[in-house]
């Protein structure tokens, strides 16, 4: 059977599959990107027995696939690669669905449009004729592209709407079992082709706001871990400062005030004294009294009982 009247319903692209697109020298986006233009598919194997080339134009594929739009970046982080601009965004809930189950709808027949089958020559392809219109339109937008400035990336996410819509507008004339692209169904396509540019806005704008989210998290979780840190550190000196504050200290029953404590440990260690002492008298090592001398009332300290 020869691969031109050949159609083949293709598995449904498991998450697997998806997974290796992240794989270094990925290349299912390079074989997507090739299937929506039409080109040859397949890998040059050596061995004859993989070596499967699909010719360009002899076949027709299309690739359905569900993405929550947090997870929209396995297709929006290959902007340069074209790979995003290359879908057609749809959103999957309906925003008019009854509360009741409607009838089902009656079996459609469907016809290939004679114009595009030629029974004597079935393996010559016909084209579909493109209103002129549509074809001055998509002229003018790669007039557009072409004069863009390389620095200019305000349009890299439109760069194939043009040839996207037409794809819309021939499927729309294809369901019409007609065989041209009239100015009804461009329009139409028009229509489809906004609200795919504001479905995919919204799987943005999703992944942006994520992308805020998790930086935000994980700045607090830095802070935390390092707020953590200083007090682990912090402790460490205070421990340290009140075994060296404890041998400056006369022996039992002598008190000492902080005045004269102060002197005896290092000039680096003394804005802390204040918290050591108190870590010394609730941890029970020292005791602490108010006194007055000479008119001066203070705190002075001695070493606990033991």
């Amino acid at each position: 059977q020869e691969i031109t009247h050949s159609y083949r319903r293709s598995e449904v692209l498991s998450p697997e599959i998806w997974a290796l697109r992240d794989r270094g020298g990925s290349t299912i986006t390079p074989q997507l990107r090739q299937l929506y233009s039409g080109e040859d598919l397949g890998f040059g194997y050596s061995g004859a027995g993989k070596r499967v080339i699909i010719p360009e134009h002899e076949y027709r594929g299309v690739v359905v696939a569900g993405v929550q739009p947090g997870k929209g970046s396995v297709i929006l982080d290959d902007v340069e690669g074209g790979f995003p601009q290359r879908w057609l965004w749809l959103p999957a809930r309906d925003s008019q669905m009854p509360r009741e189950r409607p009838p089902e709808p009656a079996v459609r027949k469907w016809q290939m449009p004679d114009g595009l089958t030629d029974r004597a020559e079935r393996q010559v392809m016909q084209a579909m004729n493109v209103c002129a219109r549509a074809r001055d339109e998509i002229d003018a937008a790669s007039v557009r592209n072409n004069e863009r400035s390389d620095d200019d990336d305000s349009e890299d996410l439109s760069a194939h709407a043009m040839y996207t819509q037409l794809k819309v507008a021939a499927g729309l004339a294809l369901l019409d079992e007609r065989d041209s692209v009239g100015e009804d169904d461009w329009d139409l396509a028009a229509t489809v082709m906004k609200k795919s540019d504001s479905v995919r806005d919204m799987v943005t704008a999703r992944l942006t706001q994520k992308a805020h989210k998790d930086n935000v998290a994980r700045g607090t979780a830095e802070g935390i871990r390092r707020e953590v840190a200083d007090t682990t550190e912090h402790d460490r000196a205070i421990k340290r400062i009140a075994r060296l504050v404890l041998k400056k200290m006369p022996a039992r029953p002598e008190w000492i005030s902080a005045s004269k404590l102060r002197p005896r440990i290092a000039a680096r260690d003394r804005d802390d004294l204040p918290e050591v002492l108190d870590y010394l008298v609730e941890n029970s090592h020292i005791e602490a009294e108010k006194k007055t001398y000479q008119g001066q009332s203070g705190t002075h300290y001695r070493r606990a009982a033991r």
